[in-house]
């Protein structure tokens, strides 16, 4: 935790995004929270996956439930950063073994949020197993 800490703070990290975050609902938000940061989390479980991302707390965020898929466990934030257009951004990991599903829910998000006037960037695990 120190390092994220030390990261955020020598740096002046506006937003920071981490995957696999293994959090589940006996982790308490202090524990991993950080002085001047707000924490959005999509929690798994301990044992895999979670998505999460610091954001400075002065800077205003909505969690856009509405570009959020549980097969794809995304976790979508629309924040106003100073002089930068809208900026949306997006953490994703794959929540499902099943192809089919995982490229519907992607076509289906990324139709959405194309539609959207903002800056747009997204991140994360976005592997696809093409072996199997």
């Amino acid at each position: 935790m120190h390092e994220i800490t030390d990261l955020l703070v020598l740096n002046s990290i506006n937003i920071l995004a981490i995957s696999e975050t293994h959090l589940d609902d006996t982790f308490e938000d202090e524990a991993v929270g950080i002085q001047g940061y707000n924490l959005y989390t999509k929690d798994r479980n301990r044992y895999g996956g979670g998505v999460a991302f610091y954001v400075q707390n002065h800077l205003p965020v909505k969690v856009r439930k509405d570009i959020m898929y549980d097969e794809i466990e995304v976790l979508s934030l629309q924040v106003n950063l100073p002089h930068i257009k809208t900026y949306l951004g997006g953490l994703l990991l794959q929540a499902t073994k099943f192809r089919s599903t995982l490229l519907r829910s992607h076509g289906e998000m990324l139709d959405k949020v194309c539609e959207l006037n903002m800056e747009i960037v997204f991140t994360g695990d976005i592997n696809i197993d093409e072996l199997s």
